[in-house]
């Protein structure tokens, strides 16, 4: 891969298909790195992650129309839809100035800022596949309800969320009492009072993801039960990353994902599926 670095701080590097690097005070904001391989490279296995457990399940990126990334930061993952034939590409992000800096830069996809609550600039209905990768590990309980609830709102019946969250794999940062509660199927969050930034960290035991069918259903008559966690894999990490602790593992999240239709339901997970009462294997998720 050749990149051209430019000398204007970040906002003129050019990168493949010709799209600009952002600067290093957003890929920062969004990623607590600068570290401009590591920013590329995981992008890019997110999208192949995403597209294998699409594949899995009969689905294909190809076949959506409209695909919504919510919490999109700087383009991280975006960057590496471009050129795909099908689906429109949305995304959406808290931070005004990665949303303006997408909107500028990655002109394939069409962008909006969001707020920390509710609501979306969207109708009802509107896409048939949204992804949220590294969102909902850091929102609070409460938050956590009004956005799936909006989620639920753009996705058009049928349509289909994959989200990804932490789990058991990090018990080691978490204080002994929050352990506790952790393995009593209760949220753990971290700094609440810094919600929707990354030093606002929370971790979800199975009971808590199980919950979020009933959310989705609008009240569970339909929902079938979704589980799985996915194996930690050994995934580079730059130093200058918070989570360094992890020593060059990044614990694995789990990876979620959920039809939102209002009858016939198809639910996937990192481990595995339950539709139509047959179970299928899926691929584990390293998307954080």
């Amino acid at each position: 891969m050749n990149h051209d670095h430019g000398a204007d701080g970040g906002q003129g590097r050019r990168v493949d298909a010709n799209l600009a690097l952002p600067p290093m005070n957003l890929m920062y904001l969004v990623t607590e790195s600068t570290e401009v391989e590591w920013f590329l490279a995981s992008g890019r296995r997110a999208v192949e992650d995403i597209e294998r457990m699409l594949q899995r399940n009969g689905l294909a990126i190809e076949r959506f129309r409209h695909v919504l990334d919510f919490g999109c930061g700087c383009g991280r993952v975006m960057r590496h839809w471009a050129g795909r034939r099908g689906p429109q590409f949305y995304g959406t992000d808290i931070h005004s100035e990665t949303i303006a800096w997408c909107q500028a830069h990655l002109p394939f996809a069409r962008f909006a800022v969001n707020g920390l609550a509710p609501p979306l600039p969207y109708s009802s209905g509107r896409f048939d596949f949204v992804y949220a990768l590294s969102v909902f590990t850091h929102l609070p309980e409460g938050l956590q309800a009004l956005w799936l609830r909006e989620l639920r709102r753009v996705l058009q019946p049928g349509g289909y969320l994959l989200f990804t969250t932490h789990g058991a794999a990090f018990l080691p940062f978490m204080s002994l009492q929050e352990q506790q509660q952790f393995r009593s199927g209760r949220l753990v969050v971290q700094r609440p009072e810094v919600a929707g930034t990354n030093r606002c960290s929370v971790f979800h035991p199975l009971p808590c993801v199980g919950g979020v069918r009933q959310r989705l259903d609008g009240g569970g008559r339909d929902a079938r039960r979704i589980k799985g966690e996915s194996t930690p894999r050994p995934v580079p990490v730059p130093q200058t990353r918070r989570n360094a602790r992890f020593a060059g593992i990044r614990p694995s999240t789990h990876a979620w994902g959920v039809s939102a239709g209002p009858r016939r339901k198809r639910l996937f997970a990192s481990g595995k599926v339950f539709a139509s009462g047959k179970v299928k294997r899926t691929p584990g998720f390293r998307a954080g």
